[in-house]
């Protein structure tokens, strides 16, 4: 290979200048500025900053949520007793209507006949009775004549033998007089055999009239039954059958439906809880942590599909004795006041019952949780070890010791409900730990962090309405002897039931 070859400027010539070669001392220079940058490190980064707080601590309690299907309390079939053509309707389709409102009149001609004819037959079995109590009547004053005729045979009879044995009276005379004693004798056994058959007359007079009088009853019935009337207070669903129309009594095979009418106030919602939250439930009755709502009534909120906040309180009334083989869930229900009418049977509602009892809770942002492992764990702020943690920190840093500080350390938690905005963290944490609510993005554990307090903001009024702890704290019923319910007596031994200073508006009058 030729040398490198430099160019450089020729005098004279026209294709400019060329470049002298660089001195050694030049490029020394250069080297070995360039060898002082490469070992200048730059500054390592600050300990990210975290803001930390201890859980906020809270008295709490738990509401399960359900879906719950609207029943009413009373559902009725109006079908005619009796028998007839439909004369009129009473109602509007779809009216409101009290108990015993009228709704539908059946002809009652044929059972106005029927109670006449019934009414006759009475009035002719008294007069029967009347005429055996007359007979009675004569038969005892013949009897009284022929006892006393008997009387005066007998005395005479007697007159007449001392007058023979003296011979003052033949015994011809005697034996005539005897005669006539016999005689009164038989007319007092025939006065009393008219007595018998006088009573023996009153007593069939007597069951006639029974019969008869039963025929009336009957009848009236039967007329009665001709104004088909409603057994509870409700709404009624539209006439199925029109005015005109034959329709067929309940003695008269399967009794022909004329429309139904259900109960308004109050409404039953029914729920299916899982075989776990019914197990949970009587885990937290045996230890006396929660009552079981077999034995009281435990609250319960509704709401329905356009509603927000859960406005409607009820109260839990029974609870079914066996799960369902089927679905392995228990049946509870439901009670709630419909005062006005907006719950409807066979409506959707989401409900919410007690499901624990009122405890200490600590509560935590839902943005300080993260998933570990499959688990919600947070970060708990704990001291910079100087052993393992410490040389995982300086590894992290570039190979340098990090200083001795803080770090955070990963805890799996159990969580509970949103309250108020925050979440319930039910197991995992101390109320003493300092947990990371802000920045929990750049902290790692074993990573030193700069710590700053934070603040847990509650929304008081949300939590309220979330918590409702005046709502579990009311003084709930408990079912007497008689299986009704009476009040629990309060903390005053008043017995008084409140609900945040109101009178408590469970409903008291359903069974379980």
């Amino acid at each position: 290979m030729s040398s490198p070859r430099y160019a450089t400027r020729r005098p004279g010539s026209r294709r400019g200048f060329a470049h002298p070669p660089l001195s050694a001392a030049v490029l020394l220079t250069g080297l070995l500025l360039s060898g002082c940058e490469d070992e200048v490190a730059p500054p390592p980064p600050p300990p990210p900053e975290v803001f930390v707080a201890n859980p906020l601590i809270r008295e709490v309690v738990e509401w399960d949520d359900y879906t719950a299907r609207l029943r009413a309390v009373a559902t009725v079939e109006i079908r005619p007793r009796v028998g007839g053509f439909l004369e009129d309707i009473h109602f509007a389709d779809g009216e409101e209507v009290e108990a015993g409102a009228l709704l539908f009149t059946i002809d009652p001609r044929p059972f106005e006949a029927a109670l006449a004819s019934a009414k006759g037959r009475l009035s002719g079995a008294t007069a029967a009775l009347q005429e055996a109590e007359a007979l009675k009547a004569s038969a005892l004053a013949a009897n009284t004549q022929a006892e006393a005729a008997l009387e005066l045979r007998d005395t005479q009879l007697a007159r007449m033998r001392k007058l023979v044995e003296r011979g003052a009276e033949t015994q011809e005379g005697y034996d005539i007089e005897a005669s006539q004693r016999k005689q009164a004798a038989a007319d007092v056994v025939a006065a009393r055999a008219q007595i018998k058959n006088a009573e023996a007359a009153a007593a069939t007079a007597e069951a006639g009239i029974a019969t008869a009088e039963a025929a009336v009853s009957a009848a009236e019935l039967d007329l009665s039954f001709t104004r088909v009337t409603s057994p509870i207070a409700g709404r009624l669903s539209r006439r199925l059958v029109d005015k005109g129309n034959l329709v067929t009594g309940a003695d008269g095979g399967d009794a022909t439906l004329l429309t139904t009418v259900v109960s308004q106030d109050p409404m039953h919602a029914f729920v299916s809880a899982p075989e776990r939250a019914f197990l949970k439930y009587s885990r937290q009755a045996a230890s006396g942590e929660r009552p079981s709502s077999r034995n009281v009534q435990n609250p319960a909120v509704l709401q329905l599909a356009d509603e927000t906040g859960y406005p409607h309180v009820g109260a839990i009334d029974f609870v079914d004795n066996s799960l369902d083989m089927g679905t392995d869930t228990m049946t509870g229900r439901l009670s709630f006041s419909n005062a006005d009418g907006i719950l409807t049977p066979g409506m959707f509602a989401k409900v919410k019952i007690l499901g624990s009892g009122i405890y200490e809770g600590m509560l935590l942002p839902d943005s300080a949780v993260t998933i570990r492992q499959n688990a919600p764990s947070v970060l708990v702020v704990v001291p910079l070890s100087q052993t393992t943690d410490e040389s995982q920190a300086g590894e992290s840093n570039g190979g340098d010791a990090a200083p001795a500080g803080e770090t955070v350390e990963p805890r799996l938690v159990t969580l509970g409900p949103l309250l108020g905005g925050l979440r319930v963290v039910r197991a995992g944490i101390e109320p003493t730990d300092r947990v990371v609510i802000r920045g929990i993005q750049m902290a790692r554990p074993g990573v030193p962090v700069r710590t700053k307090p934070g603040e847990i903001e509650l929304d008081e009024e949300s939590f309220e309405q979330d918590a409702r702890l005046e709502l579990a704290r009311a003084v709930r019923v408990e079912r007497n002897a008689n299986g009704n319910y009476d009040a629990m007596p309060d903390a005053d031994g008043d017995g008084a039931e409140t609900v945040a200073g109101e009178p408590n508006s469970l409903p008291t009058g359903a069974a379980e």
